[in-house]
């Protein structure tokens, strides 16, 4: 009778070892691919979903910018800065949008000594990627629209802008003087922008940033 040494196991015994191991390891590799794959697949669809609730936003801003303008004998809110966060306080001409549309927005007018923060101002994508940055009042989230053509063949600032300096203040426009509200952004995504020691390099829309028109339509570009 043949006598295996201590320690060893018969030939076939350690093929088949082998083998199990060897399709231990094909199965590690193939689900490690399978969850970089779901990785990816996931990211893209949060940086979508993202995109869509900040579109979503900037058509309910919209739709408040035009029932301002309706209410005021068809005058834009303002005068307003180029850069826009997502704070107001109520009652004060702080030169912030939704100071103007805090009503039409149903949001809060309590008179306060601090900013409100109004989540439909707030990008996600935006929030997601310096969401340190929220918890300061005067970080810029949207830009706004200064270079509009107007019907007399100017341009010029829409909403107006505050005093600033030697600078005076100018009041807004109405929107009948814009001369293609269709194809006018009110505003977009604000990137390349720095304030407070704060700036993000590139849109967060993948490179991308979603625009509102006057005529209430929202563009990703």
């Amino acid at each position: 009778m043949k006598v295996t040494p201590p320690g060893c196991l018969p030939a076939r015994r350690a093929f088949f070892r082998g083998i199990a191991l060897i399709e231990l390891l094909i199965v590690i590799a193939i689900l490690s691919l399978l969850g970089g794959f779901a990785s990816v697949i996931l990211n893209r669809a949060n940086a979508a979903a993202r995109q869509l609730k900040c579109a979503s936003n900037l058509r309910q801003i919209g739709v408040a910018v035009n029932a301002y303008a309706t209410d005021n004998g068809g005058q834009l809110p303002g005068p307003i800065f180029g850069g826009q966060p997502a704070y107001y306080t109520p009652y004060t001409k702080d030169g912030f949008l939704l100071t103007f549309l805090a009503p039409y927005l149903n949001l809060p007018l309590t008179p306060k000594t601090s900013p409100l923060r109004a989540e439909i101002f707030v990008c996600p994508a935006w929030k997601a990627a310096v969401p340190r940055e929220l918890d300061k009042p005067f970080s810029r989230i949207y830009v706004m629209q200064n270079l509009g053509r107007f019907r007399d063949g100017t341009s010029g600032f829409p909403f107006g802008y505050p005093k600033s300096g030697d600078q005076p203040e100018k009041g807004p426009v109405r929107m009948t003087m814009l001369e293609s509200p269709a194809q006018t952004a009110v505003m977009w995504d604000l990137d390349h922008y720095s304030i407070d020691g704060f700036m993000l390099n590139t849109s967060v829309h993948s490179g991308k940033r979603n625009y509102l028109y006057f005529d209430g339509r929202v563009e990703l570009r």
